[in-house]
């Protein structure tokens, strides 16, 4: 596709194209003086551009003479000598895909990261990833100046944002040595695809970009701003063209929850780039160009959330993201998530459980050794009080659930370590009304590593004890607080500890594999099995399952990348969950998630799943329509919380001390 009427920009190592409109007509550019814009068609000041070189002279003739080359055409140059910053020992031609691995292997700053979580810093913030990659691939170790200092040296302001021309500027100034930065304009598609393979795999440089964030594949179709972001790479697959983009405008981290997630790492479509990116920039010759009123205003007056957004706080929306996504098939609503109470959990705790009235769970008190203590917390008054503690002078309390006034839990005779898995156990239910106290099951007096691990819901508590068969299955138990011992679901299953969910009159959970794939370290998928006891059935058919969670109505499970694909990921294969799925039981599968996850276990409550992403985040979604999606804050990566009712969930808030944990009681609804 021809772009004639495009621009891009470049800086070390970044592209980006932009389209001539017409005048721009706004507010703020009513504000600013006449001749006062400058070539991003903001107000900022102009921070003049240092003379060039003799290394940005001699990179800046060979990156034209190569790129020539590239596109077919002529050069008036040849010949330069090649500086220290382009890729030595990877002569002949550049590979069908390639990502910088100084920035795969980086951590991506966010946008007002260690700056006040400022929201309108997309160019420093993008400026800041790419030269800390640069430093990395010169000494061998990440640099950071800190966003405070590009936006100083780029002249940011807010409410105005960046200027693309003092984004090259400021880079001129401060890192001549990397070479010669000014913006420039591709003229096709094809230009634009061979800047980026040029900057990134001979001179291991990022191409910085600004572009249109509505027609991006990470953002949502309403959010319509233009934003600055960073090009590490590239990929063919056939004749279609990817690029890899870096982005660091992170809205949850911003505000708190957003109903779309922008932030990291995407492979985008060349196309997408080509209709949408406006400006970009990495170092090669100066493309001098004229100050018109037809260049595209980025005076970042944005509206909703942005990459660069005024920076006066999250709009009015944000925390109940009620930006609509619209499709072919109508307009999709995230689901609604509303924190209707904080509870201070106190000390140090392990996994929570509960139900509608209570929470339960292990924590280290006063007077502990270690996390000896159960604890259970009203979550009408918020009141918490001991319910039991460990019969074991040095022991350790790894689980525990509720079953009606009950409270059951797993007591160790210490905590398990490396070389030291043996102990004693007992599985102990707790009755501080009538202070009864019962011993479910025990290993006895013969220590063993074979702890069980508990899992509760609706009123009952199941959990798995080792046969002493030599085979390693396991015995399924199932107790309720009208009971008055546990009862065999199961005997010499083969079962993965903790997996279990009760769904109606069945027992659920992850199990052998019943498809292609039959090593264990693979996967498996997820069964079935009356509790009053019967033969199991699978509902899964795959061989790759991970994990399994189940309500009285859906069945969510997560999905191990399968081995033997001919198309692997970008990123390669690892041992995360690479895919989602859920189904109504007995009902047709549908896939949630496509790509790496966390390893959490899902949570599933009414109609809705929570899940873990791999950095951290909880994504909450509408088992009815998986298009509708919404991103919280960040987990405390010690639990992912538990689903009290079929509404209501308690997600533990990483934003408080590991000593002074405190849990968020979330109501999460569709929104009508």
């Amino acid at each position: 596709m021809l772009l004639s009427p495009a621009r891009a920009v470049r800086l070390a190592g970044l592209t980006v194209l932009v389209f001539s409109l017409a005048p721009f007509t706004s507010a703020q550019a009513a504000t600013c003086r006449p001749g006062g814009y400058t070539e991003a068609g903001t107000c900022a000041p102009v921070v003049a551009d240092p003379p060039m070189t003799a290394s940005q002279r001699s990179q800046q003739q060979s990156k034209d003479s190569q790129l020539a080359a590239m596109n077919g055409s002529t050069s008036g140059s040849s010949g330069a000598v090649q500086p220290y910053s382009t890729n030595p020992g990877e002569g002949g031609d550049p590979p069908v895909s390639y990502k910088l691995p100084e920035v795969q292997m980086m951590s991506i700053y966010r946008e007002g990261q260690g700056n006040g979580k400022k929201a309108y810093t997309c160019g420093p913030s993008a400026t800041r990833n790419m030269v800390s990659a640069m430093y990395r691939y010169k000494t061998g170790a990440y640099k950071d100046f800190t966003e405070q200092a590009f936006a100083s040296w780029e002249g940011t302001k807010e409410g105005v944002g960046t200027s693309r021309a003092n984004v090259a500027s400021a880079l001129n100034a401060n890192f001549s040595s990397f070479g010669h930065w000014t913006t420039s304009r591709p003229t096709s598609a094809t230009s634009y695809f061979n800047t980026v393979t040029m900057d990134t795999y001979s001179f291991h440089q990022s191409v910085i970009a600004n572009i249109d964030t509505m027609y991006l594949s990470f953002f949502p179709t309403n959010h319509n701003l233009k934003h600055f972001d960073f090009v590490y790479g590239y990929e063919m697959v056939g004749s279609t063209h990817y690029l890899w983009i870096g982005e660091e405008w992170d809205p949850v981290y911003i505000y708190g929850q957003s109903n779309y997630q922008s932030y990291g790492k995407h492979r985008e479509l060349l196309t997408n780039r080509v209709h949408r990116d406006h400006d970009g920039l990495h170092p090669w010759n100066r493309f001098v160009r004229a100050k018109s009123a037809h260049c595209l205003l980025i005076a970042f007056i944005l509206m909703g959330l942005s990459g660069c957004d005024r920076g006066h706080g999250p709009p009015k929306h944000a925390l109940q993201s009620q930006n609509p996504e619209t499709t072919d098939r109508g307009v999709v609503r995230p689901p609604i998530a509303r924190t209707v109470k904080q509870i201070d959990l106190g000390g140090s705790v392990g996994a929570i459980s509960g139900d509608s009235k209570r929470l339960v769970y292990p924590s280290r008190q006063e007077g502990d050794l270690d996390r000896a203590s159960v604890m259970s917390v009203d979550l009408t008054t918020g009141k918490r009080r001991r319910v039991a503690h460990s019969a074991f002078p040095h022991g350790y309390v790894g689980w525990a659930g509720v079953s009606g006034s009950w409270t059951v839990f797993v007591d160790q005779s210490k905590a398990q370590g490396d070389g030291d898995m043996d102990v004693l156990w007992r599985v102990v239910a707790a009755n501080p009304e009538t202070h009864q106290l019962l011993t479910l099951l025990s290993n006895g007096q013969t220590p063993d590593p074979w702890v069980p691990w508990m899992s509760a819901g609706d009123d009952y508590i199941a959990w798995s004890s080792a046969e002493r068969d030599g085979k390693r299955t396991a015995h399924e138990w199932l107790w309720r607080h009208d009971w008055s011992s546990p009862r065999t679901v199961m005997r010499h299953a083969v079962l993965t500890p903790g997996t279990e969910s009760v769904s109606g009159d069945s027992l659920i959970y992850l199990g052998p594999s019943t498809g292609p794939h039959r090593q264990p370290e693979v996967g498996g998928d997820c069964w079935q099995v009356p509790l009053a006891g019967g033969s199991p059935t699978p509902l899964t058919h795959t061989g790759l399952a991970m994990g399994c969670a189940a309500n009285d109505t859906w069945l969510v499970w997560t999905q191990h990348i399968d081995p033997e694909t001919k198309s692997p990921p970008p990123d390669g294969i690892f041992d995360d969950p690479y895919e989602i799925w859920s189904e109504p039981i007995g009902g047709k599968p549908m896939l949630l998630h496509h790509g790496y996850s966390a390893g959490y276990w899902p949570i599933v409550a009414g109609h809705f799943t929570i899940w873990g992403t791999q950095d951290g985040r909880r994504v909450v979604q509408d088992l009815g329509d998986p298009r509708s999606v919404l991103f919280l804050a960040r987990t405390n990566y010690w639990d992912l919380g538990a689903a009290l009712d079929r509404s209501r969930f308690a997600l533990p808030n990483e934003n408080k001390p590991d000593d002074h944990a405190v849990v968020d009681l979330v109501d999460v609804a569709r929104r009508s």
